[in-house]
């Protein structure tokens, strides 16, 4: 009877498994036993290693926290001492309304509150004299005059003047802040904005009126 193959004695006698236990390669050797002596020899320095359990896994030197980089300028951080720096400079505001209608100025604290409002008609122009230059330069005027005695209580405040709209009153407060009506408080004005919105897209103009 012919043996089976892979029994003892067959002469196909099936190879066995190669062993997962390799050595160490001989250039790897003299890598670890360096290493382990740097290891010891740096345990015995520090004082703290020294006394730990060396039964214990081991554990590293405490080394101190890197430095940070210095903050980006343009980081959030940044910008939000930024905004909190120009806070500080308070302005009074001046707006200025000026429609094909009516020219409406008002006069607000640096926390935005109003304190006192003019328009055409408070300024005693009546229908469509209210849309006039001589009505938009007469709440200048007011405007301005407010200003003035607020200055008085206020010397080092800042003004800072908001333009909405396209309406005759715009042109009239330009003239008023340099004529001698507003010479006294011209110089507070530090700040000029134009807050005029502008139309894009949205849906279809009114029918131009007719003539």
């Amino acid at each position: 009877m012919s043996s089976l193959p892979g029994l003892s004695g067959s002469p196909h006698e099936t190879p066995a498994a190669p062993s997962r236990d390799h050595a160490v390669p001989p250039h790897m050797a003299g890598g670890f036993a360096h290493l382990a002596e740097s290891t010891q020899e740096l345990m015995n320095k520090d004082p703290e290693l020294k006394a730990w359990d060396r039964d214990r896994p081991p554990v590293g030197t405490m080394y101190p926290r890197p430095n940070p980089p210095p903050p980006n300028p343009m980081s959030s951080q940044a910008i939000i001492s930024r905004r909190i720096q120009s806070h500080e400079d308070r302005f009074y505001g001046l707006y200025v309304k000026s429609t094909r209608n009516n020219t409406i100025t008002t006069v607000t604290d640096p926390d935005g509150a109003a304190l006192k409002k003019f328009s055409g008609g408070i300024c005693g122009f009546k229908g469509h004299r209210r849309s006039g230059y001589e009505a938009g330069y007469m709440c200048a005027v007011k405007a301005i005059e407010y200003l003035e005695e607020t200055k008085e209580k206020d010397p080092k405040m800042k003004v800072a003047l908001y333009l909405n709209g396209f309406g005759q009153g715009r042109d009239a407060m330009n003239k008023a802040l340099i004529s001698s009506e507003g010479e006294r408080v011209v110089g507070n004005v530090k700040r000029i904005t134009d807050i005029t919105g502008m139309k894009i897209g949205g849906t279809r103009a009114k029918k131009k009126r007719r003539s």
